[in-house]
């Protein structure tokens, strides 16, 4: 149920936002949000005298049973939201997978899961949002009410304002989510099998990974009230002693392609086909494995083990195994929330690739071709989604020439209904996430050790940017896009040839955010490496609650942010 903070505490909480924002205004100093929290990869510093603390704005305030909706504000959680939503018989369309990504941080950055391919982004799913705009006026933006400040809210990173509200659409909730994993092949079969269940209208929940060249998985989920069974159990993957849902999926379509392989007449079904028109989604998954995962369990699948990225932290130290009951004994630390932390006090942020990029599905094929041939790694994850042209930094500069050239030619012509449907063509995002490679050296062993952070030069570091910036341009000349929690590695030239710079910089002016950080300022690459604790204790420092966005302040320490220091300056 709704908390019992009320709608006029968080008037007078908005009421002190204000504040700090117009005096950061009328001094004309750049400010930053802090939130409390991150789940983006990039190197993120505050200043703590340049900070407007929304850490507070935590609770869900009501909701509306015969409209399905909730008032709701940015710092909440998803565990949370989604608690607060299931006892009410309702939940949220799109549930971004890792527990702590936020309300705001869903509708500021980029927040897609399996459900994307049929509602769009978590932001398709807000009915408005209320912004203190860089001078400190609140306005509520929606698609009927600001269009233009909504469509360019969306995804840019809190540049054009502080959001602080929220009303967000929900639907029914059911019990379970039917879980089928049906195996796959080689990578064209496997993005072919995603686009099948797409066009098929028969499931609620699509994604995949691809754990090598020749064996992937897709998983089809479907929300149901249904009886548990003994060919239908249920399963579960929150609890410390769940197996990690990478390793359960993988194993489930092991033991799939082995019965496929040893049925008499089934072994002509084992998939191989990359046109999606050959493939019978209904046949292949009905031979296929069944869960039934209760919904808050497959929401937060890959909380636990962050995907696989979990076992590179057991890489970096050799003595421990990587086994069930020492996933169990660490399972505190191996959470995303405390990975996140340790990741960024150890600075291992800056030698991973971890990247989120959207190709449209017709050049998806390619684009995964080119990172097996030029920086092999497995697994990858797949996620399709519904693609939307009107969010201003969720198109590309391509897709909004296209829009343009479908508006000269007009939109109710055939050539103008075509180029919209090229601009809206279904994205396939990919996730790229592994350990920077490293330039062989003379003598240097390779296995656990080749995994240690701390161990990576300079000649390390040039191939990382080298291999990011490779990575950048494949997406780009295939007519996709990266997220942009992530590190960017482009020059602001080429960062801004990849968006709709025009119209980016024209709602700036516009809705007088010109004195707030750009998008390019929040992800423009930092120079030099920022030494991290190293693994020990970092993740002592995030056992600890250390918060790496105050540069290891712990939460008792806030009070040198927001409030309190708006409080000081009045004593002054």
């Amino acid at each position: 149920m709704a908390s019992a903070y009320t709608l006029e505490q968080h008037n007078v909480a908005v009421e002190t936002i204000k504040q700090r924002v117009r005096d950061f205004h009328s001094r004309k100093i750049p400010f930053r949000v802090y939130h409390g929290a991150t789940n983006a990869t990039r190197t993120i510093d505050h200043q703590v005298d340049r900070v407007v603390d929304t850490s507070t704005l935590n609770h869900v305030l009501s909701f509306d049973h015969e409209r399905k909706t909730c008032i709701v504000q940015p710092n909440v959680p998803m565990d949370d939201f989604v608690d607060a939503t299931l006892p009410q018989g309702l939940f949220p369309p799109v549930v971004p997978e890792f527990p702590g990504i936020t309300v705001g941080g869903a509708f500021s950055g980029t927040g897609g899961e399996s459900s994307s391919f049929k509602y769009g982004f978590f932001d398709r799913s807000v009915n408005w949002v209320d912004i203190v705009l860089a001078d400190g006026e609140l306005v509520r933006a929606s698609k009927e009410k600001n269009p233009d400040l909504y469509n360019a809210a969306v995804g840019a990173c809190g540049t054009f304002g502080v959001t602080v509200l929220f009303e967000v659409q929900l639907i029914p909730a059911t019990t379970f989510v039917e879980t089928t994993y049906v195996p796959t092949s080689d990578p064209p079969n496997a993005i072919a099998t995603i686009q099948a269940a797409v066009d098929s209208n028969e499931y609620d929940f699509i994604d995949g990974i691809q754990f090598s060249s020749t064996l992937g998985v897709i998983v089809l989920g479907k929300f149901s009230n249904a009886t548990p069974t003994s060919s239908t159990p249920v399963q579960r993957f929150t609890r410390a002693f769940d197996q990690w849902f990478v390793l359960h999926s993988e194993a489930k379509a092991r033991s799939t392609l082995a019965f496929w392989d040893s049925s008499k007449g089934l072994s002509d079904s084992v998939p191989s086909s990359s046109d999606k028109s050959d493939i019978n989604v209904a046949e292949l998954a009905a031979k296929s494995a069944k869960d039934l995962v209760p919904v808050r369990d497959y929401v937060f699948r890959y909380d636990r083990g962050a995907f696989w990225m979990g076992l590179y932290a057991f890489s970096m130290f050799w003595w421990m195994p990587f086994n069930r009951f020492t996933r169990f004994l660490l399972d505190p630390l191996l959470r995303t929330r405390k990975m996140y932390e340790a990741l960024h006090h150890s600075g291992n942020h800056q030698t991973f690739i971890v990247q989120d990029l959207a190709l449209p599905a017709s050049r998806c094929a390619g684009f995964v071709d080119w990172v097996t041939d030029n920086m092999p790694t497995y697994p990858l994850w797949y996620c399709p989604l519904r693609a939307d042209a009107t969010a201003l930094m969720h198109r590309t500069k391509q897709s909004a020439d296209l829009l343009r050239a479908a508006e000269a030619a007009g939109p109710s012509t055939d050539e103008g209904a075509r180029l919209t449907a090229v601009a809206n063509e279904l994205l396939i995002n990919v996730g790229v996430w592994a350990p920077g490679r490293k330039v062989a050296r003379p003598g240097e062993s390779l296995g656990r050790q080749e995994m240690r952070r701390r161990n990576f030069t300079p000649a390390d570091l040039a191939k990382f940017v080298e291999d990011n910036r490779a990575l950048e341009a494949a997406v780009y000349t295939r007519g996709g896009t990266k997220w942009l929690y992530a590190a960017t590695f482009y020059t602001e030239a080429e960062f801004w040839s990849h968006y709709d710079a025009e119209r980016y910089h024209e709602m700036r002016r516009k809705w007088r955010a010109e004195g707030l950080p750009s998008m390019w300022d929040k992800v423009r690459p930092r120079e030099g490496f920022k030494e991290g604790d190293g693994e020990f204790w970092s993740i002592v420092k995030a056992a600890m609650g250390k918060d790496h966005l105050l540069g290891g302040q712990g939460l008792l320490q806030r009070d040198l942010l927001g409030l309190n220091a708006l409080k000081r300056k009045k004593l002054q």
